[in-house]
């Protein structure tokens, strides 16, 4: 065989390393900022991590909220403070002084 046959083409090689390269530059690219890369990964678990103490918060509301619907089902030493201010009750022998809402009064016109 000849020389230049074994050397192969060097204008063929150079392509073929380029090719080589601008693949593995894609590829690399892809995994680093494509819509599934690691930079797309690191926002998704800040996100997730986000939605988890949502998540906790609201399961505590839950459960506060939970326990307060028990309490006004079962014991009427909670529903009376409720009963008192928001609607106006009063025990028996009790007098029950309403005072109007009172609106600021006008301003004078300038």
């Amino acid at each position: 065989m000849s020389p230049r046959r074994r050397a192969g083409n060097p204008l063929r090689r150079k392509i073929l390393a380029w090719g080589v390269l601008l693949f593995v530059a894609t590829t690399l690219g892809r995994a680093l900022v494509g819509e599934r890369g690691l930079v797309a990964v690191w926002r998704h678990r800040g996100e997730a991590a986000t939605i988890e103490r949502d998540i906790e918060r609201l399961r505590q509301e839950n459960d506060r909220l939970r326990g307060e619907i028990l309490s006004l089902r079962d014991d009427p030493r909670a529903v009376e403070p409720i009963a008192r201010e928001d609607l106006g009750y009063a025990r028996p022998g009790e007098i029950l002084i309403l005072f109007p809402h009172s609106s600021p009064p006008p301003t004078a016109p300038r």
